[in-house]
């Protein structure tokens, strides 16, 4: 199962506080509107749940700069040598 993006936690209180108001929010899916409120309802807050494993370091754009550092890089050495 693939991981989704996270939706802010400004977002995420306001689902909330829209939900007591029984009211909509537009531009969330509802699958993020429905696990929000079920969040909500476990644990009484909106902040993020502890995470197992390390966190990354990096972001996608760095990862892919430092991918691209790492070939070409490769391609000086053997041009030179």
């Amino acid at each position: 199962m693939t991981r989704t993006a996270q939706i802010s936690k400004e977002k995420r209180q306001s689902i909330i506080t829209l939900r007591h108001e029984r009211q909509s929010i537009l531009k969330v899916s509802s699958s993020a509107v429905a696990k929000t409120i079920k969040r909500y309802d476990e644990t009484g807050s909106h902040k993020d749940r502890h995470r197992k494993g390390r966190p990354r370091s990096e972001g996608k754009a760095a990862n892919k700069c430092s991918a691209y550092v790492g070939t070409s890089s490769r391609r000086l050495e053997n041009h030179f040598s």
